[in-house]
């Protein structure tokens, strides 16, 4: 008996710990409009999430200005951030610099930046759903600089109240082929004060200390038969130290069917780095579910010494001309697998990730299926040790029956006369 309570206490334990390691922030989300000079034509947003933990605080300053760009600082707790929105907006280069300030700037222990840079469309006539088996001589090519995209405002698309920022591109004269469907090309970021799974597959884990962004394509005009479409994406470091990915494989595809492996883009080694988060799933519906589900490919991350991309961005805001000495990685995901149909298909596809500080949060085996399996290895030692005890006190509560005793070998015996 005592094994089995030892057992049940350890599970106890078990479940404790997993639900008491979290530690909330609080977070809001605001949203910053400007002109540069009060000229209309020089108008831009900004989004600023600010997480505030106990000792600490998380800064993401979201913007579309150059790129569609998440900022991400760790500081202390009471570091304030500010944006001289006017400046950024500047045509000239040098006004543009010390535009993102920390105060007192001391404060900031980490920072660093994503960007989404490309949108690519590529003509899969081997129906492979690998880049790496194209070039631009043997295939065709549309490739797209987000940086040249028109964005509608923010404050327009977003819900701030939720901590839900929304870049959402408007139908312009650049790139007009695009919106012959009327389609749509949107990046929905998503911030947390707690940890949790996503309710939309591929459910993925959340903290306190991350951002969740969700990128849609929906009926985008393409002009290619066999068309699949792939995302260029930036992460800048604020130092100079090499990058890496890291693949973590899992027993349990729980959350995301028939998936078993979790990527992290780290920016740096031990705990103080930022990340990229993914599972290499994506899906054919904006209504996600198991049936539309495909897969999706990332080919590792190239060195880029190219700072012009991030000329208007906050970035440059914050880094200045110091931007050339820090770690510039670019790579490609693309979207598919070989026999899906492709993008022509459906014409849709949505795709999760996230991006935060520190140590990324790691796919565990869930509280229900740690139930289970205690239940399965446990319950047959509750049985047996029950078992045994039943029968022991039933056996010890019989009634004991008298023998019957043999009258064999005495013949017959008459009555006695009176």
């Amino acid at each position: 008996m005592s094994a089995v309570m030892e057992r049940l206490l350890l599970i106890g334990v078990i479940l404790a710990f997993i639900s008491g390691t979290e530690c909330d922030r609080k977070v809001t989300t605001s949203i910053k409009h400007g002109c540069y000079n009060n000229t209309e034509d020089a108008c831009g947003s900004y989004g600023y999430i600010e997480a505030v933990g106990e000792q600490d605080t998380l800064h993401y300053l979201v913007s579309t200005l150059g790129l569609p760009t998440i900022f991400v600082a760790y500081t202390d707790k009471d570091v304030t951030a500010q944006v001289d929105l006017d400046k950024l907006l500047s045509p000239n280069v040098t006004e543009r610099q010390d535009t993102v300030t920390f105060t007192p700037s001391s404060g900031v222990k980490y920072s660093y930046s994503m960007a989404f840079t490309k949108l690519i469309d590529y003509n899969d006539t081997k129906d492979k759903a690998d880049m790496t088996q194209y070039s631009p001589s043997t295939t065709a090519y549309n490739v797209y600089d987000l940086g040249d995209f028109m964005w509608k405002n923010i404050s327009v698309t977003s819900t701030p109240e939720n901590n839900v920022i929304v870049f959402e591109a408007a139908p312009s004269n650049n790139y007009d082929d695009l919106w012959l469907s009327n389609g749509t090309f949107s990046i929905q970021l998503t911030a947390f004060s707690k940890s949790g799974r996503e309710d939309n597959l591929p459910h993925l884990q959340y903290n306190e200390n991350l951002t969740q962004f969700d990128l849609n394509i929906d009926h985008l005009y393409t002009n290619l038969s066999k068309s699949r479409f792939a995302v260029e994406i930036a992460l800048i470091g604020d130092n100079a130290k090499q990058m890496h990915v890291d693949e973590t494989r899992s027993i349990d595809d729980e959350y995301t069917p028939g998936v078993f492996t979790i990527y992290n883009w780290l920016t740096d080694e031990g705990d103080d780095k930022g990340f990229l988060q993914w599972k290499p799933v994506c899906y054919k519906s904006l209504q996600r579910s198991r049936a539309e589900a495909t897969g999706m490919k990332h080919y590792g991350m190239r060195l880029s010494t190219d700072i012009d991309p991030y000329m208007n961005t906050l970035v440059y805001g914050y880094y200045g001309d110091n931007l050339i000495n820090t770690m510039i990685n670019v790579g490609n995901f693309s979207f598919g697998l070989s026999q899906d149909g492709g993008y022509n298909k459906t014409q849709v596809l949505t795709w999760s990730g996230s991006i935060g500080y520190g140590v990324p949060p790691a796919d565990a085996i869930s509280k229900l299926v740690i139930i289970i399996i205690s239940a399965g290895l446990g319950l047959p030692v509750v049985l047996i040790i029950f078992g045994g005890i039943f029968v022991c006190i039933k056996k010890r509560n019989q009634p004991v029956e008298k023998p019957l005793r043999s009258i064999q070998g005495q013949g017959y015996q008459p009555l006695p006369e009176n």
